[in-house]
């Protein structure tokens, strides 16, 4: 697990800096406060990214930090960011904006691929096991997910992949599996 720490926290950051500065640069630095309007569902259900954002304000609340941009993207959960990968908001936010980040995937590709890492990361992050079996009976690989995690850090920023390469011992994983 702990092998995964720094490229899984590289990811996450890369990802929800690269689509906030890209909401940002398109509606402004108070997006967070119409979230709900970047939505084309139908659906009389509460928004759940909404839910994220009174969740992170709840959370900047406790802490005594302000709403401002910066601090509520910090606050925000990984889950917020795979969110606005839904299908929901493709007319608004991927096609538009976040389909320039994963110019080699599409968004259903990309949700898939973020949902991946986030099971891993929260499986390391809560200090669950991480070589389990699979669904259909398959052991996880390590090596494979951490290549999927390095893959997407690339694609959003190539200097961060770098950094993780270079800094990172799950390479470990490699050779374990030979």
């Amino acid at each position: 697990s702990q092998a995964l720490y720094w490229p899984l926290h590289a990811f996450e950051v890369s990802l929800r800096n690269a689509m906030a500065d890209r909401i940002a640069d398109e509606y402004g630095n108070d997006w967070y406060e119409r979230i709900a309007s970047f939505s084309t569902s139908r659906s009389p259900k509460p928004n759940d990214e909404a839910a994220h954002v009174e969740k992170a304000k709840r959370k900047l609340d406790e802490d005594g930090l302000a709403y401002g941009h910066d601090n509520i993207v910090a606050a925000i959960s990984l889950g917020f960011w795979q969110g606005l990968l839904k299908l929901e908001y493709r007319d608004r936010l991927w096609d538009p904006l976040f389909s320039k980040i994963f110019q080699m995937i599409d968004r259903e590709e990309t949700y898939k691929k973020v949902n991946q890492v986030k099971r891993l990361r929260n499986n390391v992050a809560h200090y669950e096991p991480i070589l389990v079996f699979l669904p259909r009976g398959d052991k996880r690989e390590l090596f494979r997910d951490y290549k999927v995690v390095l893959k997407m850090i690339r694609w959003i920023c190539p200097d961060t992949a770098h950094a993780v390469e270079d800094h990172c011992s799950a390479g470990v994983f490699a050779a374990r599996t030979s």
